[in-house]
């Protein structure tokens, strides 16, 4: 009987260590982060460079931080993605990035000291269509925020921004969200249509490219 009752109790020990393994590697495995390595872009002078190492954009990206990024494939995104830091972002030929901003942010948002510069590949076929929330940037800041910096070296944009609502401005399709200022564009490539939101009421419909008391420098595209 005794022995009996040991078998018993080391069969339910090595079942805990069993379970308890089994947790502990749930816990610990890292969610995969793709990584890209010697990624081709062109520079502001249209000059071919490479990225030793760039992040792989997904569906599930929700902030960009200090560094390279890459979009490859077909991207769809419905919440929007912030920029924090100084941002590089290569869109690689034949890749559609869609981004719809949520929560009156911009699709892709751009506030305070943070830079964005996006740069496209030698075939000029990267696309992005990004949206803005009500009253935010397509690609810039959030409502009622100060704009950033972005730069754009290439790569087929159209950006919209979010409608404005009662006496709540619009979003401008690059640049400042509503009621927001102080953004900076340079734009020295690329193929461009950018859509200010429409007003409702009292407010005002958004610019374009720019904002209140913003600053655009247009050297090509």
């Amino acid at each position: 009987k005794r022995n009996r009752t040991q078998r018993i109790l080391s069969m339910l020990l090595t079942l805990c260590m069993v379970l308890t393994l089994m947790m502990t590697c749930l816990v610990v495995l890292p969610t995969e982060v793709l990584a890209a390595t010697n990624v081709a872009y062109l520079d502001a002078a249209g000059v071919e460079k490479t990225a030793s190492t760039a992040t792989e954009i997904t569906a599930s990206t929700n902030e960009l931080t200090n560094g390279w990024y890459v979009v490859n494939g077909a991207v769809t995104r419905t919440e929007t993605i912030t920029v924090n830091g100084n941002v590089h972002l290569i869109l690689a030929d034949g890749c559609n990035l869609t981004v719809t901003g949520d929560e009156r942010k911009a699709g892709i948002n751009v506030n305070d000291a943070n830079r964005l510069t996006i740069y496209d590949q030698a075939g000029h076929t990267g696309v992005m269509n990004i949206t803005g929330d009500q009253g935010g940037a397509g690609i810039g800041s959030g409502y009622m925020e100060s704009g950033g910096f972005i730069t754009i070296n290439g790569g087929i944009i159209n950006a919209t921004g979010g409608d404005g609502d009662y006496y709540n401005n619009s979003g401008a399709g690059i640049g400042d969200g509503g009621n927001s200022k102080g953004i900076k564009i340079i734009i020295n490539g690329g193929e461009i249509i950018a859509t200010g939101g429409g007003g409702d009421k009292g407010s005002w419909t958004g610019a374009g490219i720019g904002g209140d008391e913003s600053d655009i420098t247009i050297t090509g595209g």
